[in-house]
């Protein structure tokens, strides 16, 4: 703010803030932030400083991320055809690799847990059983209600009777 205040006369009728505070101490950021800000504006409470400057690290943090990305993509496209084709030939080998390793700590998983008698169940074992669908509104609709006479189970007409009998 000192360069600007001192080399820009555009930026004369405004007020500069001087004080040195570090976004990076986020453990006394807040409470400095809060005094400082209470030099120049009316009370901001220190909860909502804390949640500002979270927000911003977060926000600085993407604009980081993305900035390296954009870096490396530029670095990329700057290749010439073979080099391209020669990293994104490692890159494909590298996943086929991370792939291989992925399915043989699956495989030595699933033979460790059936040494030891717990079932092994996979996707492509549930996706060999057929499906039991839900009956939909519509179907459950149009089947006939269960009355007494449909009923699954025998209704006994006499309870004494049946004692009687024994």
């Amino acid at each position: 703010p000192e360069v600007l205040d001192a080399n820009v006369t555009a930026l004369e009728d405004h007020r500069f803030i001087y004080d040195y505070v570090g976004l990076h101490r986020p453990k006394d950021f807040p409470k400095k932030m809060t005094a400082i800000l209470a030099k120049y504006f009316p009370p901001i409470p220190e909860r909502e400083v804390k949640e500002a400057a979270a927000a911003a690290k977060k926000a600085a943090a993407e604009e980081k991320r993305a900035a390296a990305e954009k870096a490396k993509q530029a670095k990329f496209d700057a290749l010439s055809d073979e080099k391209k084709a020669a990293i994104e030939a490692k890159n494909k080998r590298k996943a086929e690799k991370q792939a291989k390793k992925d399915a043989d700590t699956f495989a030595e998983f699933n033979r460790l847990r059936a040494a030891n008698g717990q079932t092994v169940l996979t996707e492509a074992d549930l996706a060999d059983e057929p499906a039991q669908a839900e009956p939909t509104v519509a179907e459950a609709v149009d089947a006939p209600a269960e009355t007494a006479d449909t009923a699954t189970e025998p209704v006994a007409e006499d309870t004494a009777d049946a004692h009687d009998k024994d």
